[in-house]
């Protein structure tokens, strides 16, 4: 009990290394208690360790009864979606949802792994079941909160399914909540969705010019993207004035609509004052590189790291830039591999990691990582450019051509590099 006390402490206070030593230092006779196990398996997922923390829930399943059983279960299933074993996670959740059907937790975890497997429409189904589920018969005051994070959670699975058209509607009922966050957040969305449904005036309808600082954020953007830079310099300005926090909402406003000097302009105001800023550091460093000031982005980039050495969106950003330009290649894949497993769930990570692997010549444990992305992010053009890239350089020709054809199909930025390929590499 003491040495479980003390791991969760640790846990608690983001030691999570320390907090593994102390439980993989316990005595045969404790290490074999299935709840040290489970929180052995927990600490693995957290620092990255996977197949450790894999092997350890296996364990304990095995050693529970099946009604003890429920919550290993659950974080096995968090680890094989982490590991895109999307077919084994989701027979898992299946069977948790059949014996706990009220939970939301389970529903968005089987949602997720559902889309990726190209299943949008059945996820954005289990989605709104669930939500129209709580919001019929609530039995608890936290089942309303609960119908509403259900409802944003399948209004984002049919946004990523760029079904637009269909998104307000679902997020119409989250317009008045009594909740500030959910009400912004729905605000947000059901802009994006009529925005992308060309109904730029739909859009600005529910970002009023009373609206709060993150609404207006969202209103600047919106018309920087659309063109009407003169409509959108005001409420920047007026962002500007509010001080810190408003000055980051114009800058990320600003990012968001591929205004990057004018990102700059802001965050360099921001940082003055706050030089010790984390995200407006991150952001000033995502900037430089989108300028193509290489040079000035990685200093930031390095700046922010000797701070926060923990910093997975800096460590992931950094690496993946070396990785780009084949330097310093063993520090992309140090840089990179920190990231993921700092976050195990993030397909842009995992794709970093293999990309890295890749540029520096290492083929098997490249494809282990990018078919990984995949999984995890199966409509990424890049990620598919790449592992067209890895199947080529094996000789695989025919699985270079269906990695390439698909990422061609989603028509992102990087399409005409792929078509070069297919036509240039595969079809001569």
């Amino acid at each position: 009990d003491q040495r479980l006390r003390l791991s969760r402490w640790l846990q608690d206070h983001g030691r999570a290394h320390e907090a593994l030593t102390i439980l993989e230092a316990a005595p045969a006779v404790q290490a074999a208690d299935p709840e040290l196990r489970r929180s052995v398996a927990l600490l693995q997922y957290q620092t990255g360790d996977l197949d450790g923390a894999l092997a350890n829930l296996d364990g304990v399943v095995l050693a529970l009864a099946d009604d003890d059983a429920g919550p290993v279960r659950y974080l096995r299933a968090i680890v094989l979606a982490s590991l895109a074993r999307n077919d084994e996670a989701e027979a898992e959740l299946t069977r948790l949802q059949a014996s706990a059907p009220e939970s939301s937790d389970i529903a968005r975890m089987l949602a997720r792994v559902q889309e990726r497997q190209g299943r949008w429409r059945a996820a954005a189904a289990l989605l709104a079941a669930t939500a129209e589920r709580l919001a019929a018969a609530p039995n608890s005051p936290n089942d309303a909160a609960e119908a509403a994070d259900v409802r944003l959670a399948w209004a984002a699975t049919l946004s990523r399914a760029a079904a637009w058209v269909e998104v307000a509607p679902v997020l119409e009922p989250l317009l008045k909540a009594a909740d500030p966050a959910v009400q912004s957040q729905a605000r947000r969305l059901y802009a994006e969705a009529r925005y992308r449904a060309d109904d730029l005036e739909g859009a600005l309808k529910v970002l009023t010019p009373r609206s709060s600082s993150l609404l207006q954020a969202k209103r600047a953007e919106l018309l920087l993207r659309a063109g009407r830079s003169g409509d959108a310099k005001p409420i920047l300005r007026r962002l500007a004035g509010a001080g810190s926090e408003g000055l980051l909402l114009a800058a990320e406003a600003c990012q968001a609509a591929e205004a990057y000097g004018e990102a700059v302009s802001w965050l360099k105001r921001i940082l003055a004052k706050t030089p010790n800023a984390v995200e407006p550091a991150f952001q000033l460093a995502a900037a430089y590189e989108r300028l193509g000031r290489r040079p000035a982005a990685i200093g930031e980039f390095e700046k922010l790291l000797k701070r926060l050495p923990d910093f997975a969106p800096a460590l992931n950003y950094l690496g993946y830039m070396l990785a780009e330009r084949g330097e310093r290649l063993q520090e992309a894949v140090d840089l990179t591999l920190r990231a993921l497993r700092l976050d195990p769930e993030n397909g842009a990570y995992a794709d970093s990691v293999g990309w890295a692997y890749f540029k520096r010549g290492d083929l098997d444990q490249a494809g282990e990582y990018l078919e990984r992305a995949a999984g995890l992010i199966p409509g990424d053009a890049t990620i598919l450019e790449h592992l067209g890239d890895l199947y080529l350089a094996r000789g695989d020709r025919a699985k270079a051509s269906a990695a390439y054809e698909r990422a061609l199909d989603l028509a992102e930025e990087n399409a005409a590099a792929v078509e070069r390929k297919l036509k240039e590499r595969l079809k001569r």
